[in-house]
């Protein structure tokens, strides 16, 4: 087989450093307060002449107050200014965290498993010939065809990970800038990326606690999707980045329990026709029976022709075969050969739904993320 050589990634997203002017920032009051806390917690662990730097003040106060104040300004309840507070210090908290730690490892140490170059590596190794691809129940799957597209944690009640909306509210805001009473039809659909181009046995064992059916999405939805190189509401410092972009800031360490896969953030909704088509593991029903993740052949004949019938193929991976999610197509997993699917045309700039909004209301009834909350991170 001869391989098509791929285009450079750089060249999708030629001109998003011009649309990063146009990210979310928090109010001035409060951003001095934040960097004055995080500067605090940073230096804390500094080390000088082998004496650790005890802090010399605790800003934290000034940091609550001004989010008091310049919250409230512009409209939001004491109850969603609570919600933007903790938010706002869980992320701070966390960045305080691996400063202790850099200070307790010392930094040739902690640079070998955490540096900017290392995490920005696992970024790049998470992009590399992905597709998003969401995972969801075989129990659940008529409801979905009845609706015609996936909702969000925040109107099923259900989760395949954490059930908890308090947590989910908290990390979308600081992360994406969602108001906090943005409606629940709204708010992020989360899904994956698939692990080096393909989907076989082994990567879905990663996310088969999430649902053994895999919808993988046209590539038209990667220009409103955003991705972690980890479990987001395991991290809120960390910072979500468009679809296609590597940011060292998108991952904390390439050797923890929550790099089991990355996450796929889309913004805008998931129908029915952003599905391009859906793979399932088929397995005899013996295995089924004694634990084995997959459907049996008799499901997936149901599962494929429900599925026919709104216009979506299901393609069935069995032993020893991988899916290349690039082409559809299934093959011996051990095979030699990978193709590699042409890049995205360029993107000039940011999909609307992510391009921050100073509109309180249509934040709320959109879903565009809010300039005041969101940290900054597109």
């Amino acid at each position: 087989m001869t391989l098509k050589k791929p285009r450079p990634q750089a060249a999708r997203f030629a001109s998003f450093s011009a649309a990063r002017s146009q990210r979310g920032t928090f109010p001035e009051p409060v951003q001095a307060a934040y960097d004055r806390v995080l500067k605090e917690l940073v230096e804390r662990y500094e080390v000088y002449d082998g004496v650790k730097q005890e802090a010399t003040a605790n800003p934290i106060r000034d940091l609550q107050e001004a989010i008091k104040s310049e919250y409230a300004k512009v409209g939001f309840t004491d109850s969603e200014v609570s919600d933007i507070s903790q938010a706002i210090q869980n992320d701070l908290q966390e960045r305080h965290m691996r400063a202790e730690m850099k200070w307790r490892m010392g930094k040739e140490a902690y640079d070998a498993q955490y540096s900017d170059e290392i995490r920005l590596q696992t970024a790049k190794d998470a992009l590399k010939d992905a597709r998003i691809s969401v995972a969801v129940s075989t129990d659940v799957l008529d409801k979905i065809i009845a609706d015609g597209r996936l909702k969000s944690q925040f109107e099923s009640q259900t989760s395949g990970g954490l059930v908890a909306e308090w947590a989910r509210l908290r990390v979308e805001a600081i992360q994406f800038g969602y108001h906090p009473t943005v409606e629940p039809t709204k708010r992020p659909i989360y899904g994956y990326l698939t692990s080096g181009g393909k989907i076989d046995e082994d990567s879905l064992m990663r996310i088969s606690q999430y649902g053994q059916l895999q919808l993988v999405l046209k590539k038209d939805v990667e220009a409103r999707a955003t991705y972690t190189s980890e479990d987001s509401i395991s991290f809120s410092s960390l910072e979500p980045a468009p679809f296609g972009v590597p940011s060292a800031a998108t991952s904390v360490s390439p050797d923890n329990f929550y790099s089991l896969y990355a996450e796929a953030q889309i913004h805008g909704g998931v129908s029915l026709q952003d599905v391009d088509y859906a793979t399932v593991f088929v397995r005899p029903a013996d295995e089924i029976d004694s634990g084995q993740n997959g459907v049996s052949e008799e499901e997936y004949e149901k599962i494929s022709a429900a599925l026919s019938r709104a216009g979506i193929r299901v393609v069935p991976i069995r032993d020893a075969e991988a899916l290349d999610v690039n082409t559809g197509e299934v093959k011996n997993r051990y095979a030699d050969e990978v193709s590699s699917a042409e890049p995205a045309e360029p993107t000039p700039q940011l999909h609307p739904q992510l391009t921050p909004t100073d509109d309180i209301e249509e934040a709320k009834a959109t879903g565009r993320p809010l300039r005041q909350l969101q940290r900054g991170t597109f």
